[in-house]
Formats: structure tokens, sequence, C-alpha cells
């Protein structure tokens, strides 16, 4: 399935299928073949749905549309400008909520798309110009926008150039591409340089807010310039319609060398062959051989959901396994925030405690390692713990600065070195972190389960 994004390019469609089925030569014929090959798309979206479940998969995108109920999340636009970033959508703007104007931005956009695409009735670049107008408009006034939304206008904005060299579409590509990278450029220098911050702040949001609306302003300007071809039909016929028929001749022989050096260079291939049975036997085949490993153990449909949040009263997590039992690693589940970092300590006798250092689990949705860690070096231990004794308490302690984010835990599953999975006797004083694993894991060992939550999104 498609990412619910895809519905952006809906428009597009619509005005196409106005366009080719009703507009141009309208007839029984095309509307019942164009209306089957609608249909066959989406019969076939349906059928691939089947193996996962159809009302999972669409409770799935109903949900994600409300996901991020934020103004912008690191998409540097217009809210960003009004320092909105990372701010409730529920904030109030001129008498309306950031939501309510985020929907309207949406409308402006397919308003604006539609009316491209039939201005430039003639032009092929329409197509792509149509697109990036919605893309653009929605990017810089709709909300829970991500900075990564941006991405297809530059290669929107690269193939109308082709279709249409004007200096004018170039230079809102280049411009487009520059801003975006600072976009990125800038967010992912936050997360790498400031501890893993995910919402940057700062002058350069601003900057790049203000750019991305100017450089948003000239896209219209860019869409209505001519290109060179055009420029030069027009220009020669008004020296046409004003000069002498012996001079025209003349003029005419010396720009005839010189017009062709304006004729686009983009042509169309050759036209090739159609396909044979043996192409669409060799075809189908690629595609079920790489299914076969691309779907295999792709994912569980359910991931634990419940959770255990540290608070200054209760931070620390002790787990008694029974008895001294060979530890061979412990196991978390995270949610959409990565880097839970706890102190480790275990024992044998539940007195005294040998403190074995920080451990820490990166990697969101799915089952992560707690592997040792080096505040200092940034030094992560293996895969296994290999410690030369046996314990049978273990006790994890979050770090000091507590937050709702960094000291939150779905679910824990210790295993001993075989990757056996070790059930602690008291697992029902922590209830949220052992109601979730064990139907999933027992018998099949943390490194089958792991592999198929890996790809949970």
């Amino acid at each position: 399935m498609l990412s619910w994004q895809m519905l952006i390019f809906a428009p597009i469609l619509i005005w196409t299928i106005i366009e080719q089925v009703f507009l141009k030569d309208l007839n029984k014929e095309k509307v019942i073949r164009d209306l089957v090959g609608g249909l066959s798309a989406i019969a076939a979206m349906v059928i691939f749905t089947l193996p996962f479940g159809i009302d999972k998969v669409f409770s799935q995108y109903i949900n994600t549309l409300g996901s991020y109920p934020y103004c912008t999340i690191n998409a540097y636009n217009f809210w960003a400008l009004m320092g909105e970033n990372w701010q409730p959508q529920t904030n109030m703007f001129f008498g309306l909520r950031a939501s309510t104007w985020g929907m309207l931005a949406i409308f402006v956009s397919v308003a604006l798309s539609g009316y491209i695409f039939y201005k430039l009735r003639e032009d092929k670049s329409r197509y792509f110009l149509s697109m990036a107008v919605i893309i653009a408009n929605m990017f810089m006034f709709s909300v829970r926008m991500h900075e990564r939304y941006l991405f297809p206008i530059i290669v929107l904005l690269l193939a109308a150039f082709l279709v249409k060299p004007t200096k004018e579409l170039f230079f809102t590509y280049v411009a487009f591409s520059v801003v975006h990278f600072l976009n990125v450029g800038h967010v992912l220098w936050a997360y790498i340089e400031e501890d893993g911050n995910t919402g940057p702040n700062g002058g350069l949001v601003g900057v790049t807010s203000l750019l991305s609306l100017l450089v948003f302003a000239y896209l219209f300007v860019a869409i209505f310039s001519k290109s060179t071809l055009e420029d030069l039909q027009e220009r020669k016929g008004r020296v046409k319609r004003g000069m002498p028929n012996y001079i025209q001749k003349n003029q005419e022989q010396k720009e005839k060398k010189k017009w062709t050096d304006y004729v686009l260079h983009i042509r169309s291939t050759k036209k090739m062959p159609r396909f044979s049975k043996w192409d669409w036997t060799v075809l189908i085949g690629i595609i079920v051989v790489y299914s076969a490993f691309a779907f295999y153990d792709l994912g569980d449909m359910g991931a634990p959901e419940t959770e255990w949040v540290a608070t200054k009263e209760n931070k620390t997590i002790t787990l008694d396994l029974g008895e001294n039992r060979d530890i061979g690693m412990i196991y978390t589940f995270l949610g959409v925030k990565e880097n839970r970092i706890f102190t480790l300590e275990v024992s044998q006798n539940g007195q005294n405690y040998e403190n074995k250092g920080m451990v820490r689990a990166t990697s969101v949705f799915c089952w992560d390692r707690f592997k040792t860690w080096e505040a200092e070096t940034e030094k992560e231990g293996g895969d296994w713990y290999n410690w030369n004794s046996d314990y049978r308490y273990i006790r994890l302690t979050a770090a000091d600065n507590l937050d709702n984010e960094t000291s939150m835990l779905k679910e824990l599953v210790v295993t001993d070195k075989d990757g056996n999975v070790i059930e602690p006797v008291n697992k029902n004083e922590y209830l949220t972190l052992f109601d979730e694993a064990a139907g999933r894991c027992a018998g099949n060992g943390m490194e089958s389960a792991g592999q198929r939550n890996r790809r949970y999104d």
C-alpha cells in the first residue's frame, strides 16, 4: 500500500481524467475502457491488502491521519516563521485554529492546481507544474508538515524544466533545492550535534522559512514564463509583420541556422517492440521471486502498546529471575522515540549490586538490545554481555534528566546466552513491561521475534 500522503496527487489524476475522457472525443468506448482501468487499479490495491487484513490496513490509514497534531514538524514554512514548530495545531491564529487554516490551504492548493492545469492547457509542463503547486502550497501553509514533504517538488520542477526550458523554472528548481537542503540539513545537524534534538530552533529556522516563502512566490512567475523557443516564435512573428518582403526573406535566411540552435534536443526514444510472451514470463518471474524474499517475515501487524514511564519517585526497575542465571542480553521494544539510556546493575543476593555501567537502546519500532554504552567515548558494547558470573537480580535505573520520552519503555525481555527467554518471577510488579512480549517471543527466541517486528512502521 502507498502512504496516505500520495493522496496529495489525486487532483492531477482528476484533472487528467476530465481532460482525456470528457473533453477530448467523448465516446462510450473510451469511458468504459478508462472506467475498467480505474476499477482494476482499485481492485488490485484491495487484493494486495488482503494478506494484512483490509480492516487493519484502513484503520492504519485513519489512525495515521491523526498523528503528529502540530502546526509543523520541522518543515520550515509559514508556521515555522511564526514560531510554531512542534506547537499544537489547536493554537489560534487570526481568530481560527491553525488546523482550520491548514484545511483551507488544502482547498486553495487544489483550486490553484486546477487553474494552472487548464490555464496552460497547450503546455505539456502543466502536468508537473500543477502537482508542484499542490505540494508547495500545502508544504508552506498546511499543518502537520514534515521537512521531507518538499522532496517531490524538486523532481517535478526538473521535469517541468526539461519540457519547458525557461531560466525562471531553472532558477526555481535550484532555489527549492537550496532551501530544502538547508531545511533537511539543519534538522539533521540539530539531531546529531544537539544530543538528539528533534525540534531545532534559532535564526536559521526563520531565515530558511522566509526564503522558502519567497521561492514559493517566485514559483508562480516561473509557471507562466515563456520558453526560449516560444519567445523566439513570438519575436519572429512581430518582425515579420513589420518588415518588407525582401528584408524578411533575407532575415529568415540569416536566422535559419540560428533558429535550429533553439530547437529542443529532448526527443522521444525510438519506438520499442511490444512485450512478447517471453518478456511477460521473465517479468512476472522476477516479481514472484523478489516478492518471496521481500514479503517473507516482513513484520507483524501488531506491536506493544502499553508502557512503563519513570517518575522522580519511581525510576527503577528491579527484576528477580528466581535464581542465579547466565544473563545474555536484555531486550526492549521502543516506541516512536529512540535513545533509551539506563544504568544497569546486577546482584546475586539482592543486597549487593554490581554496577555494569550505562546501557542504551536506539532503534525504534523493533526489539532492540540494551547494549552497554560509554557516554564519554560513545563506545557501544557487543551483542551479548559476556559476564563471567551468573546473577539473580537486575536493576535498571532511568537517567536523572527524566521526561516522558527518554525514560519510557514499552516492553522488556531477558534472555540467557543461548537466546532463551527468562521470565522474572516478579513480572506482575511491572505488568506493562511483561504483558505483550510472552506470546510473541515464547518458543521463537528474541532473534526471530525481533526480525518480525523489524519493519513495523
